[in-house]
């Protein structure tokens, strides 16, 4: 019976130690590419695009640039073709243009496509446009 027993609490612990070891299922091994830049009304302000590539991972906070125009974000969410992802700050992410009265902060990126979100400012304003692969 005691032999047994410890038959089961090995199996058990070594069960355990390949779970734990295992890759976890929300772990996807996507990355972000991240195309920076910025404009004003004047022209004084237009900065040459930047690009930044991260690796994604879960709660984790992004700093592309900081500041009015920049873009600070957490990974929420990581599924099989997309990941969700909170912006500290409201964007824009309309196609038509921008839009100013924009309060969203959570936006969708799916796998291989492009999504371009803009600060809803009218004198300068920050462009990321912001892929998954």
């Amino acid at each position: 019976m005691k032999k047994n027993l410890i038959k089961v609490f090995i199996v058990f612990c070594l069960l355990i130690t390949i779970t734990a070891c295992g890759k976890k299922e929300d772990s996807k091994e996507f990355k972000l590419r991240v195309t920076a830049s910025s404009w004003s009304s004047e022209g004084s302000m237009t900065t040459p695009e930047e690009e930044f590539t991260y690796d994604v991972e879960l709660n984790k906070r992004y700093v592309v640039k900081e500041g009015s125009l920049g873009l600070v974000f957490t990974v929420t969410e990581i599924n099989k073709d997309s990941i969700t992802i909170k912006t500290e700050e409201p964007f824009s992410d309309n196609e038509e243009g921008i839009n100013l009265r924009s309060n969203k902060k959570e936006f969708i990126l799916e796998k291989d496509k492009k999504i371009k979100l803009n600060t809803p400012t009218m004198d300068a304003g920050g462009i990321y446009t912001i892929t998954l692969y």
